[in-house]
């Protein structure tokens, strides 16, 4: 009994070591992970890119009533709603605001032009459907009741100082503003900037631009810079 024991003893070692020897020649030798030479900049996609707000810089205004008057436009993006924000001021710092403009919309991006090249360029259909006036001027809010403004001559004499007024419905200023309309325009994304078709240059024969403007507009979020599928200009 004790030998036939011990054999068993002995027996179910050896097949234990076996087992350890074939499981070690069994396992796969480990494997050194290839790193690429120069490290993958993320390219974002258009949409994702254009997503947030963007703020051009104070400019003297041309199509005004106050030929001395300058203007801070800024445009926020998300989902499929644009929001266009324009601020008339009386100083060339654009600290005293007399009049905001505020259009709600939607857009939708079209093919993109010169892919590739540095003239790459994305088109951009906005329309849009709402329009609020905010006066932020008293001396303002006088002229716009007296009818001596006619950017504000819509009907209305009841203006109050920074009350937001929606004009959707008001047919007169809808006309003004375009509501409604489609305007066709192209952008492009450069060194986190927005760069809009320069409407004074060459239009096809859609009227969409055909060149970017110069000045491009700044994003005014906190996001992190990044790549895009614009990348140079």
């Amino acid at each position: 009994m004790k030998i036939n024991n011990t054999l068993k003893v002995g027996t179910i070692i050896l097949f234990s070591l076996a087992l350890v020897a074939c499981g070690k020649h069994k396992s796969p030798s480990p494997v050194t992970p290839v790193t690429p030479d120069t490290p993958v900049t993320p390219v974002i996609p258009i949409p994702a890119a254009l997503k947030g707000t963007w703020a051009y810089k104070c400019v003297a205004e041309t199509d005004t009533d106050n030929p001395s008057s300058f203007v801070k436009e800024k445009q926020t993006y998300n989902g499929s709603t644009v929001i266009m924000s324009d601020t008339s001021y009386s100083d060339p710092a654009c600290q005293q605001p007399l009049v905001n403009i505020t259009m709600t919309g939607t857009f939708k991006l079209g093919e993109i032009v010169n892919k590739g090249s540095q003239d790459e360029h994305t088109k951009i259909d906005r329309t849009s459907k709402t329009v609020v006036v905010t006066i932020q001027n008293p001396e303002t809010v006088g002229l716009a009741n007296a009818g001596e403004l006619p950017s504000l001559e819509f009907g209305i004499t009841d203006w109050k100082l920074n009350e937001p007024k929606d004009l959707t419905q008001n047919k007169l200023a809808r006309k003004y503003y375009d509501v409604g309309d489609t305007d066709l325009n192209i952008f492009k994304i450069h060194t986190n900037k927005l760069f809009e078709g320069d409407l004074g240059g060459d239009l096809d024969p859609t009227g969409r631009p055909t060149t970017l403007n110069k000045v491009g507009a700044a994003r005014v979020t906190n996001n992190q810079t990044q790549t895009t599928s614009h990348e140079s200009k």
